[in-house]
């Protein structure tokens, strides 16, 4: 049959006779039978394809009240692992027979009900906000900050949330919702709202407070309002209350109104105003000075900037990404509290002004720099430096960190130099991929607990001296074509992962020998310690 075949899958079969497409089959999916729900209950409550024998009946109890569908069995079976008390599985099995088989919500909070207060916040939060394009990793990342700052504890209830089943993590770190969960998720915030107010953020027209306020160029978080709408009616109405709760703010776009940011935001922890023309004088900057607790601030690709603005309020600052100026360096040296530190694609003019340019545009006025990350004092506990796409950059001088464990440098192309890092004994990975001028390795000297080499496309690389003492788990030499030998491997018993395509041919034997080396040196240490 030629052509291609499309299957839709839905919940309302409206949807397939209303559809503009021939419908050549529809296939009703029936529930599980016994013996398949009670497989799959098995698995989530007991982690195994087996009940325990003191609970083989009270399982088969426990399913026959849920009609065989598949998530309901997911979610209770995994609210009742670890659970010994058979009589928490009476109750659990009486409290469904109370309920009709279809009645899928209230099936579903049961589970949702145990859940401690904070969980229950971060779990509608994900509903509400952090679901489709808006659960990036990176946006994930800046609502583990906002919810920390809550006092909600995001890693245990991240942890206990997937424990149930109630959400999944995605391999692109995206959050990941049964459908059924998130209308749940939105019908128990719906009834939160006083009786006028019962929508939610996802609604276009919504006005109530929310914890999280999304504006983009080309909508918000999922369908929801747009910022400038929402912040009308903010002003309209009793602002201070529609701003309390306010937590996270990300303004992203050209299409800020300054004029409407005449509240403060004071409880503010994660604030994005990524791909906007503001600049280091905007008016808008008063609005935020309040938010005293602010923890994350992203200013990439923010175009108008001379310099970096006046960070001096944000003190508890633990991620800052920002473009790389020439003043950069006293400001976020009074940052005593950074974490991580992410700088993006930028070039240097000698007037000396920072201009966005597209990879189309070629200049011989643009100058490679040297750019020193300075404050050994006050950047102790910074964990992490990431530098993307910065072909302005030929040397990069390191803080002293006592903390730093990731340094990221993606594609930096007139990079050559890296100092600062000999010490760092608590550097866990390294990251040069692309830089395709750099020679040589920085000085990895005290650096013992790195585990992760990654200098993927370094074309120029002709050596890599300074990991032989190394106890390395990820190596990915793959596109060093200049690369002359590698180092013995013998000490490096716990490599996992060793990635080496587009080398030498030379360079490809040499480094099977190493490896045939390192199996029977791993092997030896097993034996003697057996």
């Amino acid at each position: 049959m030629a052509g291609s075949i499309i299957i839709v899958t839905t919940r309302n079969e409206a949807v397939l006779d209303q559809s503009e497409f021939e419908v050549v089959y529809k296939y009703e999916l029936n529930e599980l039978d016994e013996e398949h729900a009670l497989l799959l209950f098995n698995r989530h409550a007991f982690r195994t394809d087996h009940s325990l024998r003191d609970f083989e009946g009270v399982s088969r109890d426990v399913i026959s009240t849920m009609g065989g569908l598949p998530l309901a069995l997911e979610v209770v079976g995994s609210y009742l692992y670890k659970k010994t008390n058979r009589k928490v599985w009476e109750d659990v099995q009486k409290q469904l027979k109370s309920q009709p088989h279809r009645d899928v919500q209230k099936i579903l909070r049961i589970s949702y009900d145990a859940l401690e207060d904070g969980h229950k916040h971060i779990f509608l939060d994900i509903v509400c906000f952090f679901i489709g394009e808006e659960s990036s990793k990176e946006r994930r990342k800046y609502a583990m900050y906002m919810w920390e700052d809550c006092g909600f504890y995001p890693s245990q209830g991240i942890e206990e949330l997937k424990l149930r089943c109630l959400i999944k993590i995605g391999d692109n770190g995206k959050f990941m919702i049964h459908d059924q969960l998130i209308d749940l998720g939105r019908s128990i915030f719906c009834q939160e709202q006083l009786l006028e107010k019962r929508s939610g953020p996802w609604d276009r027209d919504y006005n109530g407070i929310t914890r999280a306020l999304g504006h983009q160029w080309l909508g918000s978080f999922g369908p929801g309002p747009w910022f400038d709408d929402w912040t009308r009616a903010a002003l309209r109405g009793d602002s201070n209350e529609l701003l309390s709760r306010n937590k996270m703010a990300s303004i992203v776009g050209r299409g800020v109104d300054p004029s409407l940011l005449t509240t403060n935001l004071p409880k503010l922890s994660v604030l994005d105003l990524s791909e906007n023309s503001i600049t280091e004088d905007w008016e808008g900057w008063s609005t935020f000075m309040t938010a005293k607790r602010l923890l994350v601030l992203d200013l990439r690709w923010c175009n108008g900037f001379r310099c970096t603005p006046d960070l001096s309020a944000f003190t508890q600052l633990k991620i800052l990404t920002l473009r790389v100026s020439r003043s950069y360096r006293e400001e976020v040296g009074e940052l005593k509290d950074l974490e991580e530190l992410v700088l993006d694609d930028s070039w240097y003019y000698k007037d000396p002004y920072v201009y966005w340019l597209s990879e189309e545009v070629e200049d011989t006025e643009c100058l490679p720099f040297l750019v020193e990350i300075q404050g050994s004092d006050n950047l102790e506990f910074l964990e992490g430096i990431f530098i993307y796409d910065c072909n302005s950059i030929k040397r990069l001088l390191c803080p002293k960190s006592w903390c730093l464990k990731k340094l990221v440098a993606v594609k930096c192309n007139n990079l050559v130099e890296i100092r600062g890092l000999d010490g760092a004994k608590f550097l866990e990975e390294l990251d040069f991929t692309g830089c395709e001028s750099m020679e040589m390795l920085p000085n990895l000297t005290g650096c013992e607990k790195l585990r992760s080499l990654n200098v993927r496309n370094c074309k120029k690389l002709t050596q890599l001296g300074g990991f032989e003492k190394l106890d390395l788990i990820d190596l990915n030499i793959s596109g060093c074509y200049s690369l002359e030998a590698i180092p013995k491997l013998s000490r490096t018993r716990r490599l996992m992962q060793l990635h080496s395509t587009d080398i030498t041919p030379q360079l490809n034997e040499a480094l099977q020998r190493e490896v045939s080396d390192l199996i029977s040196s791993i092997l030896m240490y097993a034996a003697l310690n057996s």
